[in-house]
């Protein structure tokens, strides 16, 4: 079950124990965002990102997520660019879906051909993957949308 308020005050917590460790703001604002604090989190996620520059690309994955929330689907497309992990499914699934969301087919259609071969069963399995990480349904909604425009029906 979705607890984001318990979530949140979990998350506020922890923030209150070392408010200014860079890698805590990191992770902090990443699940900020995630149970969305749409004002603090992005924000906190570029503080860190400001004052670290080794900080951890997976900070890109709610930032993307808060630009398709907007549906700034550019900004979400550009924010794939740093995310920069091949190897997670989460990758070729960003780009897929806002690629799906500009109707750039071709390179959807690579990035759903990518996804597939990093999660062959997406098709069956990708809403419950998606929503483990992604407690709104408008923001499913659209992310299913983009990938149905780049080719890739999701049961």
């Amino acid at each position: 079950e979705n607890e984001l308020s318990t979530g949140l005050a979990e998350t506020d917590r922890a923030l209150a124990l070392n408010s200014t460790s860079l890698i805590f703001l990191d992770n902090i604002g990443h699940l900020l965002t995630l149970f969305g604090d749409w004002q603090r989190g992005p924000v906190l996620i570029r503080k860190a990102m400001d004052a670290n520059p080794y900080y951890s690309s997976i900070v890109h994955h709610p930032l993307w997520v808060d630009w398709i929330r907007q549906k700034e689907y550019q900004q979400a497309l550009l924010e794939t660019l740093n995310f920069r992990t091949p190897t997670l499914f989460w990758d070729p699934l960003m780009k897929a879906a806002a690629s799906g969301l500009l109707e750039k087919n071709k390179e959807g259609k690579h990035s759903v051909d990518a996804l597939l071969k990093l999660k062959p069963d997406f098709p069956k399995r990708g809403k419950a993957l998606i929503k483990h990480y992604i407690k709104f349904d408008d923001i499913c909604d659209r992310m299913l949308e983009g990938l149905k425009r780049a080719g890739l029906n999701i049961e």
